[in-house]
């Protein structure tokens, strides 16, 4: 198994965290989405993702399929149960999560 360091240097994580605009659970994959509306696919999942971004208070798991950079959430809707980001994508929130949403 990879050491939390060798993962983070193999996906150039520190460089490319500012442009990440969210992440996107596959089966055991991961979908990273970025603001240039490229998109990356890995092979490790969100959960090994989840503890990467661990240290970095922008990255909020807001459902167990999406991880989200909250410098790009443009709206919160909490009846809707629904995040908007700058693009236009829009993310299912679980209903745990919506307080740690919406104290950003």
């Amino acid at each position: 198994m990879n050491t939390v360091k060798e993962i983070k240097r193999n996906l150039h994580l520190e460089q490319v965290h500012s442009k990440l605009l969210y992440l996107e659970a596959s089966n055991n994959y991961t979908i990273l989405h970025f603001s240039n509306g490229k998109k990356e696919i890995s092979g490790y999942t969100l959960l090994v993702f989840q503890k990467l971004l661990q240290g970095m208070p922008l990255f909020k798991r807001i459902h167990r399929s999406h991880i989200v950079n909250m410098k790009y959430v443009k709206k919160v809707k909490p009846k809707e149960s629904l995040v908007s980001l700058r693009d236009g994508t829009h993310l299912r929130i679980s209903r745990r999560s919506m307080t740690l949403v919406e104290k950003q």
